[in-house]
């Protein structure tokens, strides 16, 4: 069986506080320890600076006192943890002091081992055995359960705080994609406004009259020129009330732009520039045209070089 690879930096960072309150299991935490000692010097100061800092945190701990008796059973549990160890390491300790005690009964420490173990101070220093944990820090097993209760309560706030902005977050980008679409709709609304005011400037208030009356041809212009964006309508009035023409971004690179009206027979007779630079145009066409004759004849917008950028039959239309 083929250990694991070693965690990155981000992952031991992630799982340096479930690490340092004891909240891994044996497979995870065996997996943690090799991953600290394969990672470098650099790495593993910041993770033992890290938990040390959330050790030494007092937030963690619980508000409630602890029993009395606590104190006692701690150090008595802490003492024969050390007299265990220290029985299992005493023959190591005992490495180097063989020439510092005499011989006695013409025995040598090295014959009666024993005797040298007795002879041995109770004060004399012996080499701690640390379990293998980590970096000998366990506060989650040392704690009381009401910290442990503490922790456990807190971690499930922080995820249940997560899960909630994330809600928020998503609630706002949908009102945010809403309040996007409202405002494209409110722009066409304000451009469908301007045009409406336009008309009524430039055909007077009677302009819907105008616009839907029944004996009305629209005549719309196409492209001639290719790249050019711009729009135009002709609206004519065959039982004798004018023409109206409405143009809709004409570049302004090519002003002045100029309105053509040629009848069948070849006669010209309009040739005006348009008035306005806007992006909406609009010319009221005099009365003393005939509108029979405007509705068969030929429509032509050309642009400062002569060419024809726009243009419409509306006999067409007519049928």
């Amino acid at each position: 069986m083929t250990s694991p690879d070693p965690m990155s930096r981000e992952e031991l960072i992630d799982l340096a506080m479930l690490d340092a309150f004891g909240m891994l299991d044996e497979f995870e935490a065996r997996h943690y320890t090799e991953s600290f000692h394969h990672a470098s010097a650099r790495v593993q100061d910041e993770i033992r600076q890290l938990q040390a800092r959330i050790a030494t945190d007092s937030t963690y701990l619980s508000d409630q006192q602890p029993d009395p008796s606590l104190r006692s059973r701690t150090l008595r549990t802490v003492s024969e943890s050390i007299d265990e160890d220290s029985a299992v390491l005493q023959p190591i300790a005992q490495i180097g002091r063989r020439h510092m005690a005499a011989p006695s009964n013409g025995e040598t420490e090295s014959r009666n081992p024993a005797k040298a173990a007795e002879a041995t101070p109770a004060t004399m220093p012996v080499i701690s055995y640390q379990p293998e944990t980590t970096f000998g820090l366990d506060p989650w097993q040392s704690s009381s359960p009401s910290t442990r209760a503490t922790s456990s309560r807190s971690v499930i706030a922080w995820r249940a705080a997560s899960l909630v902005l994330a809600g928020c977050l998503i609630v706002c980008f949908y009102f945010l994609q809403k309040f996007h679409a409202e405002s494209i709709k409110i722009s066409q609304l304000a451009m469908q406004q301007v045009s409406e005011n336009q008309l009524q400037q430039e055909l007077s208030p009677t302009f819907r009259d105008f616009l839907y009356s029944p004996s009305q041809v629209v005549a719309s212009f196409s492209t001639t020129s290719s790249g050019f964006s711009g729009a135009a309508a002709a609206f004519i009035d065959t039982a004798g009330d004018g023409a109206f023409l409405m143009t809709f971004g004409l570049e302004s690179k090519r002003n002045p732009y100029v309105l053509r009206i040629t009848l069948e027979n070849g006669e010209v007779v309009y040739d005006q520039r348009l008035g306005t630079n806007g992006p909406v145009r609009a010319i009221r066409l005099p009365n003393t045209i005939d509108s029979r004759q405007l509705a068969q004849a030929r429509w032509e917008i050309l642009d400062r070089t002569g060419d024809v950028v726009l243009l419409a039959n509306p006999s067409g239309a007519l049928g």
